[in-house]
Parts: C-alpha cells; structure tokens; sequence
C-alpha cells in the first residue's frame, strides 16, 4: 500500500519579518499536492520564496515524502544546495524524533534518520529563519511501514562546506594563487606561462600545452579548485576535459561530469583516471567552482627498481573519495613511470565544451613540513 501522505496537500505557512515594528505579519501561502518528489530542511526557504516571501519567483517544485525502515526520505523537483539552510532549519515529528539530517549530494534529496520507524498518521514540520524570513513547512498524512532502509548519501556527510577559497597555510608553495606564475612553467619551453590569466583565474589554453611546477614537488598535500564549463561531447570525453597529474605521472580527471545520481565512472571527474572511479559521485556539475584535496605519496624507487607503488587519498568538495589508493601504473598517456621525480602538472585537453577549464588557488605543503592537522584523518 503506497503511502497516504503522498496523496495529501502540503500546507505551508510563510510570514515576513517586519523589522521597524519587530512583528511576524502573516502572509498569504499557496497549497501544493505532494508528489513522488519532496525536500527537507534547506527547501524550506525555497518553497517560500517559490509562495511569493520574496522576490526570487520561479517555478514551484513537486514535493514527496516516503517511509524508510530508519526515517523518511524527502525528494525536491528543484534542488537546493545551501548549507547554511540545513544547519540552520529545525525538524520536529508527531509521533518520533530526528536524529540525523543528510542530503544527496544534487541537492534532490534528504534524508531524514528517525529514533524510530513513523508509522501511521504523521505530521512531520520544518521551520527556519533566515534573512527576515520565517517560512515553515507541515506534511501530513499517512505513513505505511518499510522495510527498505534510508540511502546512505555516503558524500553527503562531508558536503556542508566544500572548502573552496581554502587559505592557504604559512608552509604552502603556492602554485597559482592569483598573484603571478613564478613557480609554474610550460611543459614544452620551460618558459613563463601562456594561459590567460584572468584575476584569481588561471584558463587553460590548449594551444598552448601543459602547465607544470617548476621543480619537482613529490609527497605532500595539494589543494586545487577548478571549474569545468558545461557543453561537449562525453563520448569522446570533450566535455570540459582537463586533469592534474602527481609526478606528471599520476592524473585525477577533470570533467563536467554531472552529480547527483550520475553513476561515475573510472574516466570520469574525481577518478584517479582509468585506475579507480571515485567512491562517491560528489560533484557538483558544470561550471561551478570545486575543490580537489590530495594527499600524494610518490613511489619509492631504488636505482630502477620501484619498490613501492605510489598512493593517494582524495577528498572532492570535501568528500572522501579515494582512501590511501595504490596506483600501481601511470595513468593514460602520461610519461612513463621511473626513478626520477618529475613536476606537478595540470593538463591542457582538447575540448568542445563552452569554453576552457579554469583553475584558481593552487597550492602544495610538503610532507616533511606537514602539521598534524593536516593530515588526510583530520580533513576535510
């Protein structure tokens, strides 16, 4: 029996703050059927502002809930991405508790954990207060019992801040921080840099060739924020195609693959390409700004025998999404794998996509100068 809270209307309460007199005003809310889709505490605001709380107008999403064996999954047509929104909305149930809070990582999706099963009539009610604005939320209805469990939403437990515009610590080397090119040089003239730079933008300028550090950079942690601009061809992986590349040997793809529930592939954005898909999907789609930090071990060589294989652990947009990963080869055409340490390196990719990769705020620690805290079990 399909639950009867999605056949039942989604009242909603929005009120504006008036500042001059400290007063809640009323204000006229909409009712809206639940849907197979529906939202949790970041939607909040957006279903008011969607009512007519404020000026942004779009649009109204189809919102639903379902019972899960642990909680209750609540699906938005429209996503919402904003963090601060989460943390800042309060959950309350008729008839359990809400122990936890996650979000897939579209934005599509939350899931709410339960101290028990809801079962029977429920009223499940979202209130928050931002900017002025209270907006809250009621679904009520009937919920049937599952046996199906929550989703793990695995990334979505790392994705509240995503760590862009991360500073960078006093030991860093910094790559490009947009303040010149000093320690990055082309790949194929060992001159100074030709890609367009653009304020605290770095574009890749395929014409051009690779960009690489200009000495060797081995172990050690690297912060890199990159955005791939929409369009291309992902057949032939055109799609805003770039990769930075550890010892210029060992790439993590860059691609506008999209997020949410894309299932991603081992030639995909976030792997360690053509080795190993990421673990989670945790992007957050074409042209917006993401983060890649990395924990890099180079191999260890003696004379011309590797003795050990290289690894790496990754968070993207703060996700763990490679956990101390051996690479036991060189990835795609990269330069063969040997006992010389080479460069950093970030890759120049044909593309067809709506413009070029752009990188910004690109910095190294190494790893005899690096502080506990900056360990990969103490990232994010």
């Amino acid at each position: 029996m399909a639950n009867e809270l999605l056949q039942q209307p989604l009242d909603i309460g929005c009120h504006r703050t008036t500042q001059r007199q400290g007063k809640i005003a009323p204000k006229q809310a909409s009712t809206i059927l639940v849907g197979m889709t529906a939202l949790t505490s970041v939607a909040v605001l957006t279903m008011s502002q969607l009512l007519g709380c404020t000026q942004a107008m779009s649009t109204p999403s189809v919102l639903g809930v379902e019972a899960r064996s642990d909680g209750v999954l609540v699906s938005l047509q429209n996503p919402v991405n904003d963090a601060h929104l989460l943390d800042t909305t309060t959950w309350t149930l008729s008839n359990g508790t809400v122990t936890a809070v996650r979000r897939s990582p579209d934005g599509h999706h939350y899931f709410l954990r339960t101290s028990k099963p809801l079962i029977g009539p429920s009223t499940i009610t979202a209130q928050t207060k931002v900017g002025g604005i209270s907006a809250i939320i009621k679904l009520q209805g009937n919920l049937s019992a599952s046996n199906r469990p929550g989703p793990d939403f695995s990334a979505s437990q790392h994705c509240a801040d995503p760590k862009l515009n991360r500073t960078a610590p006093s030991e860093a080397v910094k790559l490009w921080t947009g303040h010149g090119t000093d320690n990055l040089v082309m790949k194929h003239t060992g001159g100074p840099v030709t890609w367009i730079q653009d304020g605290e933008t770095l574009v890749v300028n395929p014409s051009e060739g690779d960009v690489v550090s200009r000495i060797p950079l081995g172990s050690g942690r690297y912060h890199i924020e990159w955005r791939s601009p929409g369009g291309g061809d992902s057949t032939t992986q055109s799609n805003g195609n770039s990769g930075v590349k550890f010892d210029s040997r060992y790439e993590i793809q860059i691609l506008n693959t999209p997020g949410g529930d894309h299932q991603i592939k081992y030639n995909e954005a976030g792997s360690i390409y053509r080795v190993k898909a990421a673990d989670h999907n945790a992007s957050l789609g074409p042209d917006k700004w993401q983060t890649y930090d990395v924990w890099f071990t180079s191999p260890v060589w003696k004379d011309n025998t590797k003795l050990a294989d290289a690894r790496m652990t990754v968070f993207w947009n703060g996700v763990k999404v490679h956990d101390n990963v051996l690479i036991p080869h060189k990835t795609g055409v990269s330069i063969a794998e040997g006992p010389e340490p080479m460069p950093f390196l970030m890759q120049a990719h044909g593309s067809s996509a709506q413009g070029d990769v752009q990188f910004r705020n690109v910095w190294f620690v190494p790893a005899d100068t690096l502080p506990p805290a900056m360990n990969p079990s103490n990232a994010p």
